[in-house]
């Protein structure tokens, strides 16, 4: 079995209009809800492993706020820019590609790949998965390069408004 999750970034800044989309910061609820998620996934018994990131900043800052307020043990995870994409069907090039050593990852990145990726898993129904949303979704493979598309069951959802005060 072959185990993802996704997290959107947190909610990215549009005070600074000159930055490009890459270069985008969190604004203050971004950092709010990240830190909000890393107490409710980690509660949840929430485990990061093999964890690979946009290159983006948003998305970066989402996953190193996550970290810092993490309980468990370090969160490491590597950048890549393949993951800076907007189609759902980067998402699944992506996971094809992956070591099968590795039964359990973690996406970060970008709608409306995240929503469009889910939506083709046929797990559940989303218009728009949320900023800072986590999803878990299971596949039952073997191999990355053979995860069925149209057919996965949901383990988790999880966004920052079913848990702010």
């Amino acid at each position: 079995m072959k185990t993802i999750q996704l997290i959107r970034h947190a909610k990215s800044s549009w005070e600074h209009p000159n930055l490009s989309d890459h270069e985008r910061p969190l604004n203050e609820r971004g950092m709010n809800d990240s830190q909000i998620m890393s107490q409710a996934l980690f509660e949840a018994g929430v485990e990061f492993n093999q964890v690979y990131c946009s290159s983006a900043n948003r998305a970066q800052l989402t996953i190193q706020n996550i970290a810092e307020y993490w309980q468990g043990r370090t969160i490491n995870w590597q950048t890549s820019q393949d993951l800076y994409v907007f189609s759902g069907s980067a998402i699944w090039r992506f996971l094809q590609q992956l070591d099968d050593e590795w039964n359990h990852v973690t996406l970060l990145g970008h709608n409306p790949a995240l929503s469009d990726f889910i939506n083709e898993t046929q797990a559940f129904r989303i218009d728009n998965l949320p900023t800072c949303a986590y999803v878990s979704l299971a596949f039952y493979t073997k191999q990355w390069c053979q995860i069925p598309e149209h057919h996965a069951n949901k383990l988790g959802f999880y966004k920052p408004k079913m848990f702010r005060p």
